[in-house]
């Protein structure tokens, strides 16, 4: 590689040609796994198939951009964009040739790959007639890729930024790990970070787990103000957390805010282990649900945006996850969303009291917590009472309709009391609980409602006739 290499080199390459020139090939810690599996196995083999034996192809089939970063200091090539449809082809060139070239082995830095990587290869087996086919008509040499190199890292970044893998659209969540890994000068550092949020990012609902952390909470905590409430959405989350963050006067150091787990220091330092070195009286707790920040504290770039993240990921672990054993409120609070806020619960309600749980505890910790977690439910029940049908719309009205925002009050509450007394006083709930109950036939025998009210009278031991007079049971 000369010495003055040009900092970008863009050319149209075949699949074979994309690993000549190239003794390394490497996945950075800092990508996400590789992912694809069955189903996008699937879906490629079918556009091949499609492609090369149900027409008569007059030109290469392109496959999209490939993006390589050349670390000149380690002579590897670091994949930045494209190593699921790499992995894949590769697969699929080792099951039908049986080998591939020592230079094609590619290294895997994340061990969440390998899984996937068995499913794709168990899955290609089971098609190599197809592949048989396929390899007939020389396939692999007739696709087309733009492989672009870069030989800085912000290029690199730079580029990624803009690119989609294949058939797999990057999230606002993957955009942020690379925005800000780039923040950090250390590799070690930022090695270490990279693994720790592939570590949190496991399959979620519709998603990965940070995807729902980063919308469904983090997101809305520091957004739903006031009357205020927006829908989450990529480019309002990368706002938030990308846009809107602020650049440390140096990427180790970052200040911290006074809150209910620090009362004096002002600032962390940390060393290239990820031990914080500098520390005054009042902060020195390394457990990352007790780190001290809060959920609308200002967020830096690079370490204190990971180190945020890795709070909030615990604190949902320590209330809701099952990896840990719980005792006192935090096993009753977690016994409680059990029994009552089953699959069977409207998505946008389980969502907004996880939502309104975790702001609490970031604020009061255990102090009261089953209490408020009570009294939530007895305001997002009055929801799920009183409707058939959920809409997130209507869900959002919790927060918007009471002269205060909900989470403006736990935000800038000084003891729990003041919480549950906001809650009691809200307005119009009993007499809804009251005018569902008038007549009996106005609750469908069953449905979502009732099963609702099944969940709540079997939890607190009362029976259905006593489901009109809850809020007596909420203190007892």
């Amino acid at each position: 590689m000369p010495v003055n290499a040009p900092e970008i080199k863009v050319d149209v390459v075949s699949f074979n040609q994309l690993f000549k020139g190239k003794k390394s090939v490497i996945i950075p810690e800092y990508q996400r796994p590789y992912e694809w599996g069955k189903s996008k196995t699937a879906e490629l083999l079918n556009d091949l198939k499609e492609y090369f034996l149900d027409t008569e192809p007059q030109s290469p089939y392109y496959m999209g951009t490939v993006l390589f970063y050349y670390d000149q200091k380690n002579k590897n090539f670091e994949i930045i964009d494209g190593q699921q449809r790499i992995t894949t082809l590769l697969i699929l060139k080792n099951i039908i040739h049986k080998s591939v070239a020592e230079n094609e082995n590619i290294v895997y830095n994340s061990h969440m790959s390998f899984a996937a990587i068995r499913e794709t290869t168990e899955y290609a087996k089971s098609e190599e007639p197809l592949l048989k086919r396929l390899a007939e008509k020389n396939f692999l040499n007739q696709l087309e890729f733009t492989e672009v190199i870069t030989y800085s890292q912000d290029d690199s970044f730079a580029f990624f930024d803009t690119q989609n893998n294949r058939g797999v659209s990057l999230g606002a969540t993957d955009f942020l790990k690379a925005y800000h890994l780039r923040e950090i000068t250390s590799t070690k550092l930022q090695e270490a970070n990279a693994v720790k949020w592939e570590s949190a990012a496991v399959k979620w609902e519709d998603g990965d787990f940070l995807n729902f952390l980063f919308n469904k909470i983090l997101f809305r905590a520091r957004a739903w103000k006031s009357k205020n409430t927006p829908f989450e959405n990529k480019d309002a989350v990368l706002d938030a957390f990308q846009k809107n963050t602020i650049k440390p006067d140096q990427d180790t150091t970052y200040p911290l805010f006074s809150n209910n787990q620090n009362r004096q220091a002002t600032y962390r330092t940390y060393n290239e282990d990820g031990q914080f070195t500098t520390a005054l009286n009042g902060e020195k707790k390394t457990e990352p649900a007790q780190f001290p920040f809060n959920l609308r504290q200002p967020v830096y770039k690079g370490l204190n945006f990971f180190h945020y993240t890795e709070k909030y990921v615990a604190i949902h672990e320590r209330i809701f996850g099952n990896k840990e054993l719980k005792s006192g409120e935090l096993a009753e609070v977690l016994h409680f969303y059990n029994e009552v806020y089953s699959d069977d619960m409207s998505v946008y309600l389980r969502h907004l009291f996880k939502l309104a749980i975790i702001m609490y505890y970031d604020v009061f910790e255990e102090n009261q917590l089953l209490k408020f977690a009570y009294h939530l439910d007895y305001l997002l029940g009055s929801i799920r009472i009183g409707k058939s049908l959920v809409k997130k719309e209507s869900a959002q009205k919790c927060f918007t309709e009471p002269d205060y925002n909900l989470l403006d009050i736990i935000a800038y509450a000084y003891a729990p009391e003041e919480v549950t007394r906001f809650l009691k006083e809200l307005p119009k709930l009993e007499d809804i609980y009251q005018r569902i109950y008038k007549k009996e036939q106005e609750l469908p025998k069953e449905g979502v409602q009732t099963r609702y009210r099944g969940r709540v009278v079997n939890y607190f031991e009362k029976t259905k006739k006593d489901f009109k007079y809850r809020k007596q049971w909420l203190d007892e």
